[in-house]
């Protein structure tokens, strides 16, 4: 049979160790198993409500809070969804409530389940409008927590109903405990905790089943300094708490109703409509668990719930959970405490240590980082300089033979650039030898074989003989523009010298009109550009690609080598080289410098060129024959013009190949830009830092690493939740051990080498770097991981890829750590630890005998037990039986029990301990206690108003409001010191809880309307309008006034004669009018006040009272028992004489501070 719990949490406290016990579970489980559930209760709206966040509490008065996350992984937490309730502004709202519908001008009556006990005259006094309400929590008020749960009481049960019924149908069996954890020193939890309780047992009659309820209680002095924690509110919820767990309550004055025959300790109805009632039939909590120390700040806080939740999960621990908590319900309502220490190896969290440390030596392999001793990144490794930069020349160079001619002209004088010009760059050459047409480069590109025999040569052809190469000679009949003399050898047209002048002229202007018209076209320089840009461009890009994309591709091995990390990886030197190659002073940045001071050269005298040919051609009009001549005179100035036209078409042709050249070039050195940018894209989000971007080397450093480090240094200073015997003299200075004194580096090892090598450093082997062309052109580089089969698989997010890294790693090093127990670490410090002393069995107890202690500042005796999971080996068993061998040795007085063997988390070793308390024993109660008591004395006006004032609404239960009110009457009237002795005690303040049915009793009392019949031995009514007198038990009066206030109707379960207030008070003033009434006596008439006060004098009522409430025989000379008499009946005479006063109402309104 499995038992399943559920574990309620409410207010900070309670989120707070309900998710360090989810954590423990997950840890041990894997995930939160179904035999466990938890619900958080809190007045903070869903919407603020975020694990890890930041929220403003106590009513928005200036009090701050941080949604609790797992200590050792922030990523554990309550589901905000599924795990938290959040306990909402019902309709209608609290702010509505004070200052409309439940004031003097509303109608209370409209809302019956609160107008007995929620005070809104007064928290209209003391609270501010803006805190009238539960969205940013109670105002640490009690009254307004209480509130909560009534006006989310639908939402509770529903939610109760479903986890409850889940649980139970959860397995075999319907076994179920809860648990109800939270503290006693704001609003919310103190003012929850107990109709928590309530509603539980509520919701579990109607499922028919019987939960074992289990209390947490933690105490004020754990906010010790914390905003508006008050010692005396807290007080209130002990006093509340000590009635519904009936102490010093006999089982006798449980009663019946005249609706549920059965009986019952307390009755609450939470809706107006009375669907939502709970009768709880006895003791509320099966235990209590007091728990507390004192906590100056929130880092002790925060370790002392983490120890609350130690202890607790042993009493949650799927195998040994049920044997606990059968063996700690105790039978008299009184608390427990326990606590004790836990050393365990936070399995999970160094698991996560060690994958995220092979990520980082991966990211580090493939990445060279170069860093400074803190960590700080500063580039990566690329190797020496110089070799990037000869490399990067010699990929230029590679290219085209002009690449490395104009490099190396880069090197020479300035001086030789026009000699260079006139000697070497004539367009032919360019073309053909430095663009190296024809090769196998340009063959690849889509270029037809008419594109080079007829375009290309436009590119540096002579217009004016030919548009074709002239590598074979042009006869004269090519030639485009004849002479006179080459237009007669081949025959041309009939012309005379002056026609052909004139001929010859027009066509040399319109052949240099037409070639060069940037506009292009057939027949142009233009289109003949135009090719050669298009195709080398494109070659240049091609081979620029292929160049870096094979340098990538071909790459086996991906990593820095250990030999000499400083010479980076393939990856970084590459990136060098195109940072080189794309940089203005690298090579390509170098040969267009060069073409630019060509250029600048040949653009000194371009307008002047164009303009000298232009007037050649202008000028052969001028030309005449000489006088008389018959020889030939025109051939010569037309040959001279067009001499002179190819010169200025050759400076045009090389100025705009060179113009060209210079794009290309450029282009080239872009593309080489572009692929340093993908290759620093790549190390950007791997290792090199970026404003930002965190690169994922940065990332697993500062958000897994050091977090993970922070965590187990936070563990580390928890003496009772330990992770090292490493004793204080050992951690000089505050360095804490999360080393576990050496035996983390032997995890380590076991964790992550196989085979002589790390899993990073075979996953470096398994992994490439991969090249390619995006669908947009621009160049991209990607990591890829070798996959079954021995493909590899590009990483399609490399930002983020330390994520998948570390769900690559984390099987292996679970698989790799799933044996290890605690005993591997106990046998580690016996045998095996080389680097600090070796510990013996003995050290280790008295090492956990120093840190286990009980969860409360008592120090008393308590008893104590191992809990462990029975280990595997005869090394680890003989360890664990000499350590429960040693324990019972040295038990210092403590009891000693069995050891629990069978835990379910195999990682930790518990001493666990338990002791039974009393309210009067525990200091912390004891300082509430004081602090309550100061309230019922002090005067107005002395410095304590606002104390004072928030003390009328301390209590959400009426008849501990009550009792508190009337003891304050009291101790002021007589000029009393109260003491706690002195105080009502729970079996009177539960006939407080309603004051009207009590005051109709006491009016009956005094007016004999309600009597002893002495021959008979019983207590009697006289009900108006009956003859019989109303059957009030055989009891002491006590008795009578549960059936007369509680149970109200008839004594005895077959008969149901109701008592009503209003006919009480009628039958007290009929019995005063009657001169046969037994409290006349033969007397002259007194008025009903009259008899009143008669009743309630001092010395009479004691009388009675101590005749009516017999001291029992066992108190009877025991001065404990004859103490809690005396108390019982001061208690009862304080409550008679205050309501017995003619002068007091007992509505809720009329209970006000003067």
């Amino acid at each position: 049979m499995t038992v399943k719990t559920l574990v309620l949490g409410f207010g900070g406290t309670g989120t707070h160790i309900l998710t360090y016990l989810k954590e423990l579970a997950v840890y041990k489980y894997g995930s939160r198993p179904p035999h466990l559930a938890f619900i958080e209760f809190d007045t903070i709206t869903r919407s603020l409500w975020k694990p890890g966040e930041t929220v403003d509490i106590a009513g928005g008065a200036g009090a701050k809070e941080v949604i609790a996350t797992g200590l050792t992984n922030e990523h554990i937490h309550l589901d905000p969804n599924s795990e938290y309730l959040p306990l909402e502004e019902g309709q209608p709202g609290l702010r509505t409530l004070v200052e409309n519908e439940m004031t003097a001008a509303g109608d209370r009556n409209r809302h019956p389940h609160l107008k007995n006990w929620l005070h809104t005259d007064w928290i209209s006094k003391i609270v501010p409008p803006a805190a009238r309400n539960v969205t940013s929590g109670a105002a640490q008020q009690r009254q307004i927590g209480r509130f909560a749960m009534f006006a989310n009481i639908d939402r509770i049960t529903a939610q109760l109903t479903k986890t409850l019924r889940d649980l139970a149908n959860n397995g075999t069996g319907d076994v179920v405990n809860v648990w109800v954890i939270g503290s006693a020193a704001g609003g919310t939890g103190a003012g929850c905790l107990i109709d928590a309780a309530v509603i539980v047992r509520m919701v579990a009659q109607q499922l028919e089943l019987k939960p074992t309820i289990a209390g947490a209680i933690v105490l004020p002095d754990v906010y010790d300094g914390a905003h508006g924690i008050s010692p005396a509110r807290a007080y209130s919820f002990f006093r509340e708490l000590a009635r519904f767990q009936e102490l010093d309550i006999p089982a006798e004055d449980r009663f019946a109703t005249s609706t549920v025959p059965a009986t019952a300790a307390a009755d609450i109805v939470y809706d107006a409509y009375g669907q939502q009632r709970a009768l709880i039939p006895d003791r509320l909590f099966d235990y209590l668990v007091y728990l507390g120390e004192r906590c100056t700040g929130n880092e002790k806080r925060i370790s002392f719930f983490n120890s609350v939740a130690n202890a607790i999960d042993s009493f949650l621990d799927v195998n040994i959970g049920p044997k606990m908590m059968e063996e700690l319900v105790n039978q008299d309502g009184h608390p427990l405490s326990f606590g004790g220490a836990r050393l365990s190896i936070p399995l999970n969290t160094y698991a996560e240590l060690f994958v995220w440390e092979q990520v980082q030596d991966f990211l580090r392999a493939i990445g060279a980082p170069k860093e400074e001793e803190d960590g700080f990144i500063t580039g990566v490794h690329v190797g020496a300089q110089r070799d990037r930069q000869d490399a990067a020349r010699a990929r230029v160079e590679s290219m085209l033979k002009l690449f490395k001619e104009l490099r190396d002209l880069a090197d020479q004088e300035r001086e030789r650039l026009p000699a260079y010009m006139e000697q070497h760059l004539d367009p032919e050459t360019v073309v053909n030898r430095w663009y190296e047409f024809g090769a196998i480069e340009v063959s690849r590109q889509e270029v037809t074989a008419d594109e080079l025999a007829n375009d290309l040569p436009l590119a540096y052809c002579n217009p004016f003989l030919s548009y074709g190469d002239l590598n074979d000679g042009l006869p004269v009949e090519r030639i485009e523009i004849k002479s006179y003399e080459e237009n007669r050898r081949a025959k041309g047209i009939k012309e005379s010298q002056t026609e052909s002048r004139d001929r010859f002229a027009r066509d040399l202007r319109a052949t240099l009109d037409s070639y060069t018209d940037p506009q292009g076209g057939e027949r142009t320089f233009e289109k003949g550009r135009r090719l050669v840009r298009k195709v080398i461009s494109r070659t240049l890009n091609e081979m620029t690609d292929r160049m870096i994309a094979e340098a990538i591709n071909a790459t086996q091995s991906i990593g820095v080598t250990a030999e000499d990390p400083a010479a980076g990886t393939p990856l970084t030197r590459l990136y060098a080289e195109t940072q080189e190659l794309a940089g203005l002073a690298g090579p390509l940045g170098t040969i267009e410098d060069v073409i630019k001071r060509c250029l600048d050269h040949m653009d000194s005298g371009a307008a002047l060129q164009r303009q000298e040919v232009i007037d050649a051609i202008t000028g052969l009009g001028d030309v005449r024959p000489p006088f008389m001549s018959l020889t030939t005179w025109i051939d010569g100035p037309q040959k001279a013009a067009r001499d002179d036209a190819a010169r200025y078409v050759t400076w045009f042709q090389k100025r705009h190949l060179l113009a060209d050249m210079r794009e290309i070039v450029g282009a080239v050195r872009k593309r080489y830009g572009q692929w340093s940018d993908a290759i620093r894209e790549a190390l950007v989000h791997t290792v090199l830092p970026q404003a930002g971007q965190l690169p994922a080397l940065s990332a697993v450093r500062k958000n897994h690493i050091q977090r993970l480090t922070d965590r187990l240094l936070r563990l580390s200073r928890d003496d009772r939740a330990m992770i090292s015997l490493a004793s204080r003299q050992e951690q000089e200075n505050g360095a804490f051990d999360i080393t576990m004194r050496g035996f983390t580096d032997v995890m380590r090892q076991r964790a992550v080498i196989d085979q002589g090598s790390t899993l990073a450093d075979q996953m470096v082997a398994r992994t490439r770097w991969q090249a390619a062309i995006g669908p947009d052109g621009r160049p991209a580089v990607s990591l890829a991981i070798e996959q079954q089969g021995g493909t590899f698989r590009p990483v399609a997010d490399l930002r983020d890829v330390h994520e998948l890294l570390r769900d690559r790693f984390r099987p292996a090093v679970d698989s790799r750590l799933q044996d290890i127990d605690i005993f591997d670490y106990l046998q580690y410090e016996q045998q095996h630890n080389r680097t600090h002393e070796r510990l013996s069995v003995d050290e280790i107890v008295k090492r956990f005998r120093g840190s286990a202690k009980l969860l409360l500042s008592d120090g008393r005796m308590a008893a104590c037990r191992w809990v462990y999971r029975q280990p595997s080996g005869g090394d680890k068993q003989n360890i664990a039986d000499a350590l429960r061998a040693r324990l019972a040795d040295a038990s210092d007085g403590d009891q000693v029990n069995s050891p629990i063997t069978t835990y379910s988390d195999p990682t930790s070793l518990i001493l666990l301990k338990a002791a039974r308390m009393e309210h009067g024993h525990i200091k912390d109660v004891k300082d509430c206690e004081k602090k309550y008591l100061e309230t019922l004395r002090v005067e107005r006006g002395q410095g304590a108003d606002a104390e004072l004032q928030r003390a009328l609404i301390y209590h959400p239960f009426r008849g501990e409001a009550e009792a508190w009110f009337i003891e304050r009457v009291f101790s002021r009237r007589l000029s009393l010191e109260m003491e706690a002795s002195r105080l009502i005690p729970p079996r009177i303040v539960r006939l407080l809880d309603n004051p009207h049915q009590f005051q109709a009793f006491v009016h009956c009392l005094a007016t004999g309307a309600v009597f002893r019949d002495e021959a008979e031995r019983r207590w009697f009514w006289r009900a108006p309008n009956r003859d019989a007198p109303v059957d009030l038990d055989n009891g002491d009066l006590i008795r009578a006034a549960v059936v007369f206030v509680l149970q109200r109707r008839e004594a005895g379960n077959a008969k149901r004669f109701p008592i009503t207030a209003d006919a009480a008070f009628q039958s007290a003033r009929q019995a005063a009018a009657d001169p046969q009434s037994a409290n006349r006596n033969g007397e002259t008439e007194r008025s009903y006040f009259e008899q009143l006060e008669d009743f309630i004098r001092d010395e009479p009522l004691t009388s009675f009272l101590k005749a009516s409430v017999p001291i029992s025989e066992n108190a009877l000379g025991n001065a404990v028992g004859e103490a809690e008499y005396s108390r019982l009946i001061d208690g009862l005479r304080m409550s008679m004489q205050f309501y017995g006063s003619p002068s007091t109402k007992a509505d809720l309104s009329a209970r006000t501070l003067y």
